[in-house]
């Protein structure tokens, strides 16, 4: 498995495909077994960048949906929106087609 964006086909259009939305936010879903998979890897910080991460480096990552056409690159984002399941609290992580800000860093993910 690895993070991806999942889309269904349109049942009355078989050409036309969807992508799955947040049920909170309405923002592109992100799920360990999404179709889509091909992330663009940027570094926060192009100033000592050795080509290498280290502990603490931000990363900002993006993806360009295959199944819509002309439709823009989004950006992986978290927020403070949590859910809980059982003993466990996990923070949403969505796509937005919106420029990242510096509050949009995913702290804990699982």
């Amino acid at each position: 498995m690895f993070l991806g964006l999942s889309f269904n086909r349109n049942t009355h259009y078989p050409h036309n495909y969807y992508y799955l939305r947040s049920p909170c936010t309405k923002y592109t879903e992100v799920s360990c077994n999404g179709n889509d998979k091909d992330w663009i890897f940027r570094h926060s910080k192009f100033e000592n960048y050795d080509g290498s991460l280290k502990s603490n480096d931000t990363i900002n990552l993006s993806i360009k949906k295959t199944k819509v056409i002309n439709d823009k690159e989004e950006f992986l984002s978290s927020h403070d929106i949590h859910c809980s399941i059982g003993n466990y609290t996990f923070q949403e992580v969505v796509c937005l087609s919106d420029r990242l800000g510096r509050n949009e860093e995913v702290s804990d993910f699982i």
